[in-house]
């Protein structure tokens, strides 16, 4: 039961920090490795903050003080937010570029004889007489 404690508590964190991060990210213009950095300082800063307040669930080192045990378990709550939103949109992105190619590989779009639709019009045809 204490993993299961420690995965939920590293997901809140984690959607937390995700959410902060993406209005840093939004706001300074970051990319890269300065998302990663920011991530993983802010996680850093909010899990000993939690600690040191006495937040349940925080205090899954106990031969740690609780502020080091909280920066650990936000540091690792932010390189999965930074990196977790990376996987889910690569998942995306490729899954959407393999179903189109499935898509065009297994249902081809019949192309029309050009030629057969080629007919010779005639005034009389555009002016409805």
């Amino acid at each position: 039961m204490e993993l299961v404690n420690l995965i939920a508590t590293v997901a809140a964190l984690a959607g937390l920090l995700l959410t902060l991060v993406q209005l840093f990210k939004a706001h300074l213009g970051l990319k890269g490795r300065r998302v990663l950095l920011l991530s993983a300082v802010l996680g850093m800063v909010l899990g000993a903050v939690f600690a040191a307040g006495g937040l349940i669930g925080f205090n899954y080192l106990p031969a740690w003080p609780p502020p080091v045990g909280g920066a650990l378990l936000g540091l690792l709550s932010g390189l999965v937010a930074s990196g977790g939103k990376d996987v889910v949109t690569g998942l995306q992105k490729n899954g959407a570029k393999a179903r189109a190619q499935a898509e065009a590989k297994y249902n081809p779009v019949p192309t029309p004889d050009s030629t057969a639709e080629w007919v010779d019009a005639t005034l009389n045809d555009l002016t409805g007489r």
